[in-house]
């Protein structure tokens, strides 16, 4: 991917966490690294990128509240360096985060790994290269940050959430039931 962002005039690279550093503050709140980092020249951290693999994550096939908890972590990591892009990938499926607000992040539909282009003849859209490509761009500009950080609060909410879920499905309560539980307690992440 670095190749073609060089050929398409994007100064974006993709790497290993260890070759970024945080632009601005860093705080001691760090929870964990991400997979993969987007980084400018001088090596500063303007996207992150969490992966998992496909048969522990159905991004397609999963309820929306249970993408919310597993999009926790990567709004944990964008938030700790203030940035306002993202991206979670099971590497079959990945989905785009965008900040706009301290606690609201949209999201992308789910872009499949096998989507082609509709500009080579495909016919699903857009396809994931053509996304991470579009990633490093507005990571490349100078809107990538996002001022503020909401702190631990951000996914403190999430893991009350999981706990009350935990202790409702412990209790007989089927997956559809515990539905409700997402509306109000965790990090919002629209649809």
């Amino acid at each position: 991917m670095t190749k073609v962002n060089n050929m398409c005039g994007v100064s974006i690279r993709y790497g290993d966490y260890q070759v970024g550093k945080t632009i601005g503050e860093e705080h001691e709140d760090a929870v964990g690294v991400p997979d993969l980092v987007l980084v400018d020249g001088k090596h500063g951290i303007r996207g992150v990128c969490e992966g998992k693999t496909f048969w522990t994550r159905g991004l397609s096939s999963s309820t929306h509240s249970m993408r919310s908890l597993w999009f926790g972590q990567l709004a944990r990591y964008m938030d700790y360096h203030y940035l306002k892009f993202g991206c979670y990938t099971t590497y079959t499926d990945s989905v785009f985060l965008r900040r706009v607000s301290a606690t609201t992040f949209q999201k992308s539909p789910v872009i499949l790994s096998t989507t082609a282009s509709t500009e080579t003849g495909g016919e699903g859209g857009i396809s994931p290269r053509e996304c991470f490509l579009y990633f490093a761009s507005i990571s490349s500009r100078n809107s990538y940050r996002y001022p503020d950080r909401f702190g631990l609060n951000l996914t403190n909410r999430s893991l009350a959430l999981r706990e009350r879920r935990s202790s409702r499905l412990g209790k007989g309560e089927t997956e559809d039931e515990v539905e409700d539980l997402a509306e109000g307690l965790e990090t919002t992440i629209k649809e």
